[in-house]
Parts: structure tokens; C-alpha cells; sequence
């Protein structure tokens, strides 16, 4: 499984349905956030 297809599917669903995406906007950033300081850590 992508991850990310699977979330871009969900997203496309969403707007054709008209309903809300799963994640809260301030819930991307804080996982981007962790995202960014995992990378920082390994690089």
C-alpha cells in the first residue's frame, strides 16, 4: 500500500462528496513538524 496515494484517493473522495477530510489542518502541520525533525535527525 502507498501511503500516499491512499491519502490523495481519500482527499479526491472528500471533495467530490463534500465532506470533511479526515485530518484537521493543524493536525498536518504538527505531522510535518515530526516529519522534519525525524529527517533532521537521520541526515
Amino acid at each position: 500500500v502507498e501511503p500516499l496515494k491512499v491519502e490523495l484517493t481519500k482527499f479526491v473522495e472528500c471533495i467530490d462528496k463534500d465532506q470533511e477530510f479526515p485530518v484537521r489542518i493543524d493536525e498536518a502541520v504538527k505531522n510535518l513538524e515530526i516529519c522534519e525533525i525525524i529527517k533532521s535527525q537521520i541526515s
